[in-house]
């Protein structure tokens, strides 16, 4: 038996198989149309907000003292404190970088003017991360987030480039792949698929139809071709 060769007769499957290659091909298409499992975390926006309003509160607290302090610091004096109070928060988010020009922003406000900044950054992550945000979604997420920091007025202008980079450390995925889950759906999907078998008398070709690959790879399944692949059916 030969690829194109015209059948001389109608074949029909001695024996009953399973056909485990068709079988295996049809679970893998079953798991390609499972959908990736995602699970949001809706305690993000309350711990990224807390974040936020740690940076802030450290920030005025240590304000505060150098205000409150009787020594006369000079400029990189007062920067360097603020760094030093810092230093937990960027431990924990070492993402966070806020330069000495940003730093010094805030002993040029008032506090009043840093609670409102605190604020109006406290909502605008609430609000964007009370939503399903992804991955691959971030990048847009944080530009949006910018944009709103520049546009809102309650925010003291001194303080808009620090904001800007708070926020976008702020900004964080809510929804993440669960995997476990994922597996479970695709090995239900696998397992759901009944095996393919051919089934003895089922017709393999019929007489005068061209021989293909599949024709040959059915009767090698049934074992109906020689050890030496002959053209002779067993």
């Amino acid at each position: 038996i030969q690829i194109t060769q015209i059948a001389q007769d109608t074949i029909r499957a001695v024996k009953t198989v399973e056909d485990t290659e068709k079988t295996e091909l049809l679970r893998n298409e079953a798991e390609n149309l499972v959908e990736p499992v995602y699970v949001m975390n809706a305690d993000v926006a309350e711990h990224r907000v807390s974040f936020v309003n740690s940076v802030f509160d450290t920030l005025i607290a240590e304000k505060l003292l150098i205000e409150q302090s009787t020594d006369v610091l000079l400029r990189p004096e007062r920067i360097n404190a603020l760094k030093q109070s810092m230093k937990e928060i960027i431990k924990s988010q070492p993402d966070l970088a806020l330069s000495d020009a940003q730093l010094e922003a805030f002993l040029t406000v008032s506090v009043e003017d840093i609670k409102q900044t605190r604020d109006a950054i406290d909502d605008i992550v609430q609000e964007r991360l009370s939503k399903a945000i992804r991955k691959e979604a971030l990048p847009t997420e944080k530009i949006e987030a910018e944009a709103e920091v520049v546009s809102t007025e309650k925010i003291d202008r001194t303080l808009l480039n620090p904001s800007i980079a708070i926020v976008k450390v702020a900004i964080v995925e809510t929804e993440k792949l669960d995997p476990i889950i994922t597996e479970e759906r695709i090995a239900q999907a696998r397992s759901s698929v009944e095996p393919t078998k051919v089934l003895q008398g089922q017709i393999i070709i019929r007489e005068g139809e061209a021989i293909d690959r599949e024709t040959i790879r059915q009767m090698e399944l049934l074992g109906m071709l020689d050890a030496e692949g002959s053209n002779k059916p067993i």
